[in-house]
């Protein structure tokens, strides 16, 4: 996976190249100056001693070279992706984000320099620069990923780039992570793990509903690196256990696994939780690569380093902070989910844009309830970023801002754990959503109507808003919550869209009451 920087001069390719490299750790390259220093002159002499095909020709040469790299940063030249094969090659090996800028800025921006420009060099700057974005706008505009630069502040670009292209480096919890998210990524698997030195053996856990899609695939595109297994899983959560997870440490010994071997969760959050955790505890830790298949898993479970199994007594009670070598998130997977797993995926979108993203719920809502897959790629990256930015707040939940991310679990994990799991995880999030926002409201945190606007919202998604559980019990499981300090629950409570408190102590009454608000009985 690279990144392409593509666009018209003086857009800002280069500065916000080197700014994304920096960010992410990754190589930097621009191929203008690359071409310059081999030909060992500027690129108006190339164009006038040698002419534009020479340049071209050199400019092919270097694409193919470089998209056998990765984890490469590349600020493109204006001209290099006119050429429809320069395109093809480009676009098989990652993504590309065209910026654009109006023409004044521009010729702000780049001043003197636009003489050395060979296609703008001359009289009358502004004009030839008109006439050179308007012959290449429908180019340009032909971009799914496009960002005006015009007015924006590098560092910002940088932000909306990222979010664009789903490529993000999480800086916390040791040395930080990559996480990219983009369509085709497991073809890309192979190069990914041998960039970052991640070796065999490889186990492959996953579940009795992804394994029998991607597990053959991944195996031969791994076997020339090294032995490969797999070790599958009954779906649900349900299998989310100690009993489990003694399964896989005699799976991981059975395929040999070493401390320099790789551990790839293939799944949803049920396997990313459960495979993090035997990562974390055999052999006192072993490399792991999440790789989600679902929504839930792409924007919340493969993100952030917990990982943990269910007691009896209450969800994730046992569990560490473990975080992957790298997450690999396939858009394109998503294609294979029902469309009710898609529906359970979206409340942990839904919370995401509630703590922190007021312009994703906005993307929520033009969705009209029609969760089709081809539809989330902007929604998907959007949420993964929030939770990264709320992670690297607080990577192990000690200062509160990371208690954020539990709006909807305190009540949710209770209502999921009375139904011994035969309410999905997703609705049951749905659930302690509608009723969280209805205590916030009562204890006056929340703007009025809030709540009411969330249920509709989540009704529309498909997604439950009530439960009939008893109250009491309830209560009583969420007594047993991991989010409890001092013997009291510490709730994360919406004010208003995309904000939230965290840490709030909430009077019993005003709980029960809630409850019963969303159906709970006596």
């Amino acid at each position: 996976m690279n990144l392409y920087i593509y666009g018209p001069p003086g857009c800002g390719k280069t500065t916000i190249g080197m700014l994304l490299a920096e960010r992410m750790g990754w190589h930097f390259t621009d191929t203008d100056k690359i071409i310059e220093n081999e030909a060992g002159m500027p690129i108006t002499e190339i164009f006038l001693q040698k002419g534009e095909a020479d340049f071209r020709l050199r400019e092919k040469a270097l694409l193919s070279n470089l998209v056998k790299t990765t984890r490469t940063v590349v600020a493109l030249g204006g001209g290099t992706l006119v050429d429809d094969e320069n395109r093809a090659l480009v676009e098989s090996s990652g993504a590309v984000v065209c910026l654009m800028c109006n023409p004044e800025t521009i010729l702000e921006r780049v001043g003197n320099e636009l003489n050395a420009r060979p296609l703008l060099a001359g009289s009358g700057p502004l004009e030839r620069l008109k006439a050179l974005l308007a012959k290449r706008a429908a180019l340009y505009a032909s971009f799914p990923l496009t960002l005006d630069t015009t007015t924006l502040a590098p560092e910002d670009v940088v932000r909306k780039v990222q979010r664009l292209s789903g490529v993000f480096r999480l800086a916390a919890m040791g040395g930080g992570y990559d996480v990219i998210i983009n369509r085709g990524m497991l073809h890309h698997l192979r190069a990914e793990l041998e960039d970052r030195k991640l070796g065999a053996p490889f186990v492959i856990i996953s579940d009795d509903h992804v394994a029998p899609i991607y597990t053959r695939p991944i195996e031969e595109t791994l076997a020339p690196m090294g032995a490969v297994s797999s070790i599958v899983l009954k779906a649900g959560e349900a299998s989310k256990n100690l009993r489990t997870l003694e399964s896989i440490y005699s799976g991981l010994f059975n395929s040999k696994m070493e401390r320099r071997g790789t551990l790839l969760a293939l799944g949803g959050g049920v396997v990313t939780d459960i495979a993090g955790f035997a990562a974390a505890t055999y052999l006192r830790g072993i490399p792991w690569v999440a790789l989600p298949t679902s929504l839930l898993g792409m924007v919340d479970a493969a993100i952030g380093g917990k990982t943990a199994v269910d007691l009896p007594q209450g969800k994730n009670l046992i569990g560490s902070f473990y975080p992957p070598a790298m997450v690999l998130a396939d858009l394109d997977t998503l294609a294979t989910l029902p469309p009710q797993e898609l529906r359970t995926g979206m409340a942990e979108v839904v919370k995401s844009a509630m703590i922190g993203d007021s312009k994703l719920l906005g993307m929520i809502e033009a969705l009209n309830g029609e969760v089709a897959p081809e539809k989330l790629d902007g929604i998907v990256r959007r949420s993964a970023r929030v939770k990264i930015r709320v992670v690297e707040e607080d990577p192990y939940e000690r200062r509160g801002p990371r208690e954020a991310l539990n709006f909807g679990h305190t009540i949710g994990h209770a209502v999921e754990t009375w139904s011994n799991y035969e309410i999905p995880h997703g609705d049951a999030v749905a659930i302690g959503m509608a009723a969280e926002s209805k205590l916030s409201e009562r204890i006056g945190i929340a703007e009025h109507g809030l709540s009411d606007k969330l249920c509709a919202l989540l009704i529309n998604l498909g997604l439950p808003v009530r439960c009939e559980a008893p109250v009491d019990k309830i209560l009583e499981l969420m007594a047993a919550d991991k989010k409890r300090r001092g013997g009291r629950i510490k709730w994360a409570l919406p004010i208003s869209a995309g904000k939230v408190r965290v840490g709030l102590e909430v009077p019993d009454e005003d709980v029960l009451q809630s409850l019963k608000s969303i159906g709970c009985r006596d």
